[in-house]
């Protein structure tokens, strides 16, 4: 029998964006107004818990020079380095 996974949308988008961005720190909100560019402002509750949930999980980590973890001003990277 196959394994399912349960994975959220937010978080693929998370983790694919910071393959792109290739380590370098960036706000969870440029991944928001990336898949949903019209209507992003609706999906900040979401954004925000799925963001909370991969920095415990330690999927994503946050840039060490924040000290403020409002969403709208973190800055966020994944250990992903692409060559």
């Amino acid at each position: 029998m196959k394994k399912t996974l349960n994975i959220s949308i937010l978080e693929v988008a998370i983790l694919e964006m910071g393959r792109m961005k290739n380590g370098e720190p960036f706000h969870p909100l440029e991944v928001i107004k990336w898949i949903y560019p019209q209507d992003w402002s609706h999906f900040f509750k979401d954004l925000e818990s799925e963001t909370n949930r991969l920095i415990n999980e330690g999927k994503v980590f946050v840039d060490s020079s924040e000290r403020n973890l409002e969403i709208g001003k973190i800055r966020i990277y994944t250990k992903f380095k692409t060559t």
